[in-house]
């Protein structure tokens, strides 16, 4: 079977995790106000990115995450690090998938059979964002 590489897609900013839903004292629930914020940035920094119609076979995405140098990173060290603390990988992951079906690139999270993730500090001349790369079944 033939696969189809997809153009790479980046999202601008530092990458948010998809948190757990709040409720209020009377029941009623709400995601935060960052991550409604970035989701909605997110959605549409893809939309313009993305030319082609909506993926709907068998898909297998390779994400990066790549979040902001700590001011309190010696100059010296110029190259990305792993990142080793929160957010936790999974919960990036929920998020970008998400936001891939809202922005209509995917037609449901559901296709998506394999996932690569990466997290990284930032190096001296990156700036942070969330790489996209999906490679779908013809």
């Amino acid at each position: 079977m033939s696969a189809v590489v997809h153009e790479i897609l980046l999202i601008k900013g530092d990458p948010v995790a998809a948190p757990r839903p709040r409720v209020t004292n009377k029941g009623i629930t709400y995601m935060p106000k960052k991550y409604t914020d970035f989701k909605k940035a997110a959605i549409a920094q893809l939309q313009e990115q993305w030319q082609g119609e909506q993926i709907t076979k068998a898909s297998s995405i390779v994400l990066s995450y790549v979040f902001s140098r700590p001011k309190s990173t010696p100059k010296k060290r110029t190259e990305r690090a792993p990142k080793v603390t929160k957010p936790d990988i999974d919960n990036l992951i929920k998020s970008t998938l998400d936001i891939l079906v809202d922005a209509g690139v995917l037609k449901d999270d559901n296709i998506v059979h394999q996932i690569r993730a990466t997290k990284h500090v930032a190096g001296i001349a990156d700036d942070p964002h969330t790489q996209i790369s999906i490679i779908s079944q013809k």
